[in-house]
């Protein structure tokens, strides 16, 4: 076949049956009907009817007609491989992932056991309470974002005295999920521990928002607002706790003190009494000291 880039009034591209290769037909080789195939050699006998017909007028050289067939080729073989790489890069990263995943949930339920074990007790045994502290440790090396983990871990240290800490663990928390009231409560709590009794307020404030029938949040607000002795405001909590849970003596009893404060000593005194007469055994003392 002539190699050469030549022009015909019509043009035909055939596919070798051996190498599969596209072969462009010249004139001769059309009227003889057979064609040697430029890069295995061998010899195709084909019709017309084999053959795909071209835009007339264009230039084209089966040899270098061939060579672009096996570039795409190439390049399409390419792509698919690489395609297939990232989807399996991407992939093990994903099993990775969900392995870690697992690993840190096998921690925090092993953790979550013994402190659930624990707050039944009335003295929790600081043994245990050091074990289930490792276990979310632990399950926070493969998941440092594991909201579970970062909560318990923070419990338990604030019930170590170890206030800061817990701190940093809330806080990271709270900017992970907001919605989660126990983390604003024990974060408000951490902060009357350290003395920030002020800025403790706005997180008694959102964990009631997320959870109205909170009770120690209510009631360690009430109380955090007596003591910067908004006693207004102190009374409005142990009243919206009453309202919750009527049966509770100290609650007629912290809203008769805040009346003693307030100047209204007789009502107070008589809130006193009641919770003396409900079973408060502080009562007395309170009425001794305030009411003789």
């Amino acid at each position: 076949m002539n190699s050469n880039s030549r022009k015909s009034e019509k043009q035909y591209e055939a596919v070798c049956a051996n190498c599969k290769s596209a072969v462009i037909l010249d004139a001769d080789e059309i009227d003889k009907g057979i064609y040697t195939c430029p890069e295995c050699n061998h010899d195709n006998e084909f019709t017309k009817l084999d053959l795909k017909e071209l835009e007339t007028g264009t230039e084209y050289s089966g040899k270098e007609k061939s060579g672009k067939n096996k570039i795409y080729y190439i390049i399409a073989i390419l792509v698919i491989i690489l395609a297939f790489g990232y989807y399996w890069a991407d992939s093990s990263d994903s099993v990775k992932f969900i392995n870690k995943k697992g690993k840190a949930e096998k921690h925090v339920k092993a953790g979550n056991d013994i402190f659930s074990a624990q707050m039944n007790n009335p003295q929790p045994d600081p043994k245990a309470m050091e074990s289930a502290l490792a276990e979310f440790k632990k399950a926070l090396e493969f998941d440092a974002n594991n909201t579970d983990a970062l909560m318990n871990k923070a419990v338990i240290l604030a019930g170590m005295g170890t206030y800061n800490e817990s701190l940093a663990d809330l806080d990271k928390v709270i900017t992970l999920n907001q919605n989660i009231p126990d983390a604003y409560l024990y974060r408000a709590l951490c902060k009357l521990q350290l003395n920030d009794m002020q800025n403790s307020l706005p997180d008694f404030d959102k964990a009631i928002e997320l959870n109205p029938e909170n009770l120690n949040a209510i009631f360690y607000r009430a109380n955090t607002k007596y003591g910067l002795k908004d006693y207004a405001g102190a009374m409005a909590d142990m009243n919206i706790l009453i309202k919750l849970k009527p049966e509770v003596p100290t609650s007629y009893a912290f809203i008769g003190l805040c009346k003693i404060n307030m100047g209204n000593q007789k009502e107070g005194c008589a809130d006193i009494r009641k919770a003396k007469d409900m079973g408060l055994p502080e009562a007395d003392t309170l009425l001794y000291q305030y009411c003789k």
